[in-house]
């Protein structure tokens, strides 16, 4: 089994704990369910007992190679895993991040996909969305088309408010720049109410797909990425209504790229704890309040790469799925 030890938030004199990662051989697989082609995200609804695996689809070019679709699997009463539905989106539909409001029961799936635009066919982002209950497609919304690849989307069920983020270029003020743009969609009318950019600044994690959360406790937004790009990596907190900047925190390199790319952001919305996973193995740990680095956490001394990071707020637990281990490494938070 592989461990790891943590320190107490970095505080001097504080005992040392084990972090264990678990693999099929400590915690026996429940259930093997097929999903679509290239499976890519993940999101659970607790109060319904489904799962959505949103499936890239074919392989090749975002939004040229089609084949996009949302796996639906349902957790029985009798703890078996089957697959309820299967969602296709449609044309040349490729499906990317997906996270869902257990609120309302709606899902949203970011993805790309050839549009008409005002020059003939274009690829552009979309967000479409689901009806948890029929599993079924409600709409697509084309943020703004033609629009950039829109790679992610983070939910705040408080405000049913909807991030989706995505790399783009162009004029700012007349200056041809790189820049990220995030744009705030409203779950009840299903229509954009702002859009945020940080001018100059790119996506990280392998060709500029998103790592992007938030926390509904505070109305933060925190995503990552490089300023300038290709350049030192960054973690951004804005204001989820207004999309200011709260806080631009340059993380610290542990080597060249690509393995010091950001490669995924958990937020414990009661702790406001923030973890971010970066390729050499490392997990920065940041406070939500005052922005500071509190610990820093070894995961093992393999090869790479941590790929996501979530958090379970009720138990303090942080998971991250390390990729070419195979494996999730589970750590006690403080």
């Amino acid at each position: 089994m592989e461990t790891v030890t943590e320190n107490h938030y970095g505080c001097s004199g504080c005992s040392a704990r084990r972090v264990d990662a678990f693999n099929p051989n400590d915690h026996p697989t429940l259930a093997t369910v097929p999903v679509g082609s290239n499976p890519f995200d993940v999101a659970v609804n607790s109060l319904t007992h489904k799962a959505y695996v949103s499936n890239f689809g074919n392989s090749g070019g975002c939004g040229f190679s089609g084949g996009g679709s949302v796996t639906v699997i349902l957790n029985q009463r009798d703890h078996s895993f089957t697959v309820k539905a299967t969602i296709t989106l449609g044309g040349t539909a490729n499906a990317l991040g997906i996270d869902l409001n257990p609120a309302t029961n709606r899902v949203y799936v970011a993805n790309c996909r050839q549009i008409q635009g005002t020059v003939g066919t274009v690829v552009s982002g979309a967000v479409t969305v689901i009806n948890g209950t029929s599993d079924t497609i409600i709409t697509t919304i084309i943020p703004c088309p033609p629009c950039i690849d829109l790679n992610d989307i983070a939910v705040d069920p408080v405000t049913n408010t909807i991030y989706a983020i995505g790399n783009a270029q162009g004029s700012i003020n007349g200056v041809f720049t790189n820049y990220i743009e995030i744009f705030a969609i409203d779950g009840s009318t299903n229509m954009v109410a702002h859009n945020f950019i940080i001018a100059g600044a790119c996506l990280t994690n392998g060709g500029g797909f998103a790592n992007i959360a938030d926390n509904p406790a505070t109305n933060t937004v925190w995503l990552d990425g490089t300023q300038p790009c290709g350049g030192s990596s960054y973690l951004w907190a804005l204001n989820g209504s207004t999309g200011t900047v709260k806080a631009a925190i340059q993380v610290p390199s542990t080597c060249s790229f690509p393995c010091d790319q950001l490669r995924g952001i958990g937020v414990n919305s009661i702790s406001n704890i923030i973890y971010v996973a970066d390729g050499n193995d490392f997990v920065w740990v940041y406070s939500g309040s005052t922005y500071g680095l509190v610990n820093t956490l070894v995961l093992t001394t393999a090869t790479c790469c941590p790929e996501d990071v979530t958090i379970d707020p009720a138990t303090n637990r942080i998971y991250v799925s390390e990729d070419l281990l195979n494996e999730v490494t589970v750590i006690a938070g403080a």
